[in-house]
């Protein structure tokens, strides 16, 4: 067995540290190459047996203890330690994301609807009615995306394909997001072939849910400008499409490594 190149001096280091200090005992880890010239970490351990008369020692005794299973069980309590902070700032994160989109639509289902109780405007109850609608279905779809959560985390998250409405599917998407944007003062555009069928099968829900969380996205990381929604698509069989999904946006964009 052969010392690490790094570790060669530590023996003589040993035996000095505990003869000028006058120590009863010192230990240091020690990497030796084995059989297959791989390295394992020891832990060396120096005692002193006697003393002269000054008290330095003049016999020092010791032994090496294989230490690389420990060392490497700890670095893994290390990792699980770091891996379970994460993972609890990112659920605290989560929380507080959740909790501003939660918020939002209850405010707006609160307010409307204490408005709906003194307006006789025919008209305007009715619009207070949709509105009140639409962000019921936005909360909806946000405990829904919490639920999905767990299901993906157990594995048991299910892919649906029944026929829908590509025409019905976009305009709730621009009812749920429309909001918002119009709140940071942005406007969203919508550049559709004309040709697009109007009648599609897939998962409508999960394709919503993505799609929300795309067009959320930029309009949280756009300050002013446009959002862009488009939608194309192409044969790939007879009797089977590829939709093509597009959003551009006026933001800060996205770094290479981020995409």
């Amino acid at each position: 067995q052969l010392p690490h190149p790094d570790d060669s001096g530590d023996f003589f280091y040993l035996f000095n540290t505990i003869r000028t200090n006058k120590l009863d005992e010192y230990k240091i880890d020690f990497r030796l190459k084995n059989d297959d010239n791989t390295y394992r970490i020891y832990e060396v351990i120096g005692k002193t047996h006697e003393k002269d008369e000054n008290g330095f020692p003049n016999l020092i005794v010791g032994c090496m203890i294989d230490d690389q299973e420990r060392l490497e069980f700890e670095e893994d309590l290390i990792r699980a330690k770091e891996k379970a902070e994460e993972a609890d700032m990112l659920k605290s994160t989560f929380l507080a994301n959740m909790t501003h989109e939660i918020r939002t639509p209850l405010n707006a289902i609160v307010g409307f609807s204490d408005l709906l109780g003194v307006e006789e405007d025919l008209e305007l109850r009715q619009n207070y009615i949709s509105l009140i609608k639409m962000n019921n279905d936005l909360l909806l779809s946000i405990v829904n995306d919490v639920l999905d959560i767990s299901k993906i985390e157990s594995g048991k998250i299910e892919i649906h394909s029944d026929e829908y409405k590509l025409e019905t599917l976009v305009d709730d998407l621009m009812n749920l997001v429309s909001v918002k944007a119009e709140e940071k003062g942005l406007e969203i555009r919508q550049e559709f072939d004309q040709d697009i069928p109007g009648r599609l099968y897939g998962d409508e829900l999960r394709i919503k849910q993505i799609l929300i969380n795309v067009l959320n996205n930029a309009i949280k990381y756009t300050d002013k400008g446009t959002i862009t929604f488009g939608l194309s698509w192409e044969q790939t069989e007879p009797d089977s499409m590829l939709l093509k999904i597009r959003v551009t946006d006026t933001g800060i964009g996205m770094k290479e490594e981020e995409l």
